[in-house]
């Protein structure tokens, strides 16, 4: 069958799109890496960073569905995402201000409640313009891949240069990035209204709810990563260069992932890329708990590949097809809420308090088995 050959609008939409995600996953390659790194820096100690940390994917939990919400019931999806856009940016700058534990905890609360309602309210526009035009949502999600190596090594090279307190003025300029794009970005599809009862009619469906609670399990796994893996590693003499190309093989191996993902979610299914790259999620941790071996470390990195790129991937693109119309802004966020939001949280504030007590190759056995808990809810058959 030909495939749809995209107009002149959805091309001009697709380059847009692409930069779009470039820009808001680089935010990413900033924060995720080496923001507990500046909070160290700046003297927090590891129960206040895991706190401190947790407050993002806590936000991510509670504040989103009431975004997606207001975007299913009113054709102002691109509005609401201006907004939240700006809020995060002006939020992200004040980050930059010295301030003790409930001063930088209010500041990160503000940032949170925009930064993360921003990218899910134009992810389902994403996934409307690649319907229309026939493209792949791996080849556009690898984009933002590429944002994020590319500021994840230079970020690692910037702070050997200067110090961590470059974090947040590269962040900053980010923000910057993604508020102009965002002004740039088709509007969508206008959404359908909600009757009221979607939320409910969503978490009474057994395929949805257990797809929230596998990706809720994978993305817990990944608590002592997120939270922990740089600071562990510079305290064993890494240098911060070293750590940004770890992380950088980990998201080159993601791309390759993505470019192959509609390959493998045609060829195998759902069902099985999600169970294959829960194993090997759990493969991951077990070898970064077992060894500071450069050469292992760099394996294990590239199994992000699989415990993120792949997983993402077919979990969205699960989502997009079982979630009805009417309520595919919310479908899509309360799974990231959930997922992402509880499962990064709760893994960030655990490991916060385990881990000066339990050692970060402790908390990657931890995380190994909690994978192997999310494939055993994953390949149990749904039931009502």
């Amino acid at each position: 069958m030909q495939e749809p050959v995209p107009s002149t609008s959805d091309a001009r939409n697709i380059r847009v799109l692409r930069a779009f995600y470039f820009s808001v996953f680089a935010a990413l390659g900033v924060l995720l890496p080496y923001f507990n790194l500046f909070l160290a820096r700046r003297g927090f100690s590891a129960v206040e960073i895991g706190l401190l940390a947790a407050i993002i994917p806590v936000c991510k939990t509670i504040i989103p569905p009431f975004w997606a919400r207001a975007a299913d019931r009113r054709a102002n999806r691109k509005g609401l995402a201006l907004v939240a856009a700006a809020g995060a940016l002006a939020a992200g700058a004040a980050l930059a201000v010295p301030a003790g534990f409930a001063g930088m905890a209010a500041v990160l609360l503000v940032f949170a409640a925009f930064w993360t309602a921003h990218h899910p309210l134009v992810e389902v526009t994403v996934l409307e313009s690649l319907d229309r035009s026939g493209s792949d949502y791996g080849r556009m999600r690898l984009w933002g891949s590429i944002g994020f190596i590319v500021l994840v090594v230079a970020t690692g090279m910037a702070i050997d240069l200067r110090s961590t307190e470059v974090v947040i003025p590269i962040l900053t300029a980010i923000l910057l990035s993604n508020l102009l794009l965002t002004f740039v970005t088709p509007r969508g599809d206008a959404p359908p209204q909600d009757g009221g009862d979607g939320l409910r009619s969503l978490l009474a469906d057994p395929a949805y709810r257990r797809i929230v609670i596998a990706g809720l399990l994978m993305q817990l796994s990944h608590g002592t990563y997120y939270g922990f893996f740089t600071i562990y590693l510079d305290g064993v003499g890494f240098s911060k260069s070293v750590v940004g190309l770890l992380w950088g093989t980990g998201v080159a191996a993601e791309i390759l992932v993505m470019i192959a993902s509609g390959w493998m979610i045609d060829r195998l299914g759902v069902r099985a890329v999600l169970g294959a790259s829960l194993v090997l999620a759990a493969a991951r941790w077990a070898l970064t708990a077992s060894t500071l071996s450069m050469p292992v470390l760099f394996l294990a990195q590239t199994l992000h590949a699989f415990s993120f790129g792949a997983f993402h991937v077919a979990s969205i693109l699960h989502v997009y097809r079982i979630v009805p119309e009417r309520v595919r802004t919310t479908g899509q966020v309360v799974y990231g809420s959930l997922s992402f939001g509880v499962g990064i949280g709760v893994g960030q504030a655990v490991n916060g308090f385990l881990y000066e007590s339990a050692g970060a190759p402790m908390l990657f056995a931890l995380s190994a088995g909690t994978a192997l808990v999310g494939l055993a809810v994953w390949i149990r058959p749904a039931r009502s």
